[in-house]
Formats: C-alpha cells, structure tokens, sequence
C-alpha cells in the first residue's frame, strides 16, 4: 500500500463523477435562474397576452370539468337552476 497523497483509480473515478455532478447542478440551477428572469421580464412586458392565455385555459378547464361529469349531474343541476330560476320568478312577479 502506498502511502502520502495518492489516490486509487476507484477514488479518482467516484471523485471525477461528484466534480461531474456538481458542475451539472451548477449548470442547471444557472439555467433555472435565466428562465425565471426571462419569464417574469416577459410577463412584465406583455400583461394582456398572459391575462387572455389565462382566461383561456380557465375556459378549457372549465370546460373539460363540465365534460367529465356524469350525465345525471347535468340534468341534476338543471332540475336545480330551473327550480331556483322559478322561486325567484315568482318571488318577482315575473310569472
């Protein structure tokens, strides 16, 4: 065995892979911080087109929701809104 500051060929590769690994976190957490820089200018810069992109997914999954209840649901509420609709009416004197 020798002795001082040699390293091991297995110690030399595990030491290259940790260098690899925090050189790749590093490169990562760079891109990272670019993106969100980039984004937020971004947003900044054009409020109305991320307003109406919101609005719009809003109205997709809206719409989606809608979409995967069950049939009995939508006539449930149906039933629910005319009822409500005819109280009120009534109350009114839209009769």
């Amino acid at each position: 065995m020798e002795t001082g500051d040699s390293v091991s060929g297995s110690e030399a590769l595990e030491q290259g892979r940790e260098g690899a690994a925090a050189h790749a976190w590093a490169a990562a957490k760079q891109k990272a911080v670019k993106a969100l820089r980039d984004g937020q200018g971004w947003l900044r810069d054009n409020p109305r087109v991320s307003a109406a992109g919101l609005c719009g997914l809003g109205v997709a999954m809206g719409w989606a929701l809608g979409w995967a209840t069950g049939k009995e649901d939508r006539e449930n509420r149906y039933g629910c809104a005319r009822r409500f609709l005819t109280r009120w009416g009534q109350r009114l004197k839209f009769e």
